[in-house]
């Protein structure tokens, strides 16, 4: 499940990237919010990790937008385990 890559960055613990994120929010959830719920606890169970830039000492953080015809959540994430969401409800705009 993990694409996890070594380097300056990483402690050597399996964590996600974003682009694991995005992979298995596509394959578990069908609403924006679902996405949201399963994103968030992916981040708490797994955290996100990966180098971001060939040897050096940079790592991920992510920002995801989900959206469906009801509503949309922007989520920022920071650092391992650190996230925040924000719901943007119909005809609004952030």
């Amino acid at each position: 499940v993990f694409s996890r890559e070594s380097g300056a960055a990483d402690d050597g613990v399996d964590r996600l990237l974003g682009m694991d994120i995005v992979r298995l929010v596509l394959e578990r959830a069908t609403t924006a919010k679902e996405a949201l719920e399963v994103a968030a606890g992916l981040m708490e169970t797994h955290g996100q990790g990966g180098n971001c830039e060939d040897g050096g000492r940079w790592s991920y953080e992510n920002g995801f937008l989900f959206a469906d015809p009801k509503e949309a959540f922007v989520l920022e994430t920071s650092g391992v385990h650190w996230w925040a969401s924000e719901r943007i409800g119909p005809g609004k705009r952030r």
